[in-house]
């Protein structure tokens, strides 16, 4: 079935087809939104950091892909800041879990849930539902982490590898930002067409 908008002539009785513009897919978008991600953050701390950037942005490249074969597609404007959070959430984590199991750090279930069950609970919540409620949730917790990772990250000495683990951490945490609220400052029809029910 055409898509295209008809007027019918009522002096000759022929139909005429207008044809519309084309709205950019919102996985362009989402696209988009990977590509400038990767090449700021790469940029940024790639040289300083290097296995922990690395690190992220395997995990970061990985999720992306997952996203677009298995992501709704109401959820496919977020992909970019679902894969950077994600990333946030596996390569610490997973890092926290080597040195427990080395015995160089104790178990903290504190850390555990701040850092690992409240962010997935906001992202389940954004990929179910998107809108701005699941954003600000997520906001609120990007913020106070970053908050807390900046006061630590200014008492460490620079060229450690616990301070370019906790730069590349915050970079990524504004750039998770950023692209949790770019769907909505895009404001296109092609990207809040399908979440605008739910804000």
């Amino acid at each position: 079935m055409s898509s295209d908008k008809s007027t019918h002539c009522i002096q000759c009785g022929k139909t005429f087809f207008e044809e519309r513009p084309k709205l950019q897919s919102p996985i362009k978008k989402s696209n988009d939104g990977i590509g400038l991600f990767t090449g700021i953050a790469g940029l940024a701390v790639g040289l300083y950091s290097g296995i922990f950037v690395l690190l992220l942005l395997a995990a970061y490249g990985v999720t992306s892909w997952c996203g677009k074969k298995f992501l709704n597609r109401k959820a496919i404007p977020f992909l970019p800041t679902i894969a950077v959070q994600i990333s946030l959430i596996v390569i610490p984590t997973t890092f926290y879990l080597i040195l427990y199991l080395k015995g160089l750090m104790p178990l903290s279930a504190t850390f555990l849930l701040i850092d690992m069950s409240l962010p997935c609970i906001g992202l389940i919540w954004l990929i179910k539902k998107p809108g701005v409620k699941p954003a600000i949730a997520l906001s609120v917790f990007q913020l106070v982490t970053l908050g807390v990772n900046v006061m630590a990250i200014l008492e460490m000495d620079i060229g450690t590898q616990n301070h370019k683990a906790l730069a590349n951490y915050i970079v990524w945490r504004v750039g998770a930002l950023y692209l949790l609220w770019a769907p909505f400052l895009w404001r296109k029809e092609d990207i809040i067409h399908d979440t605008e029910k739910v804000f």
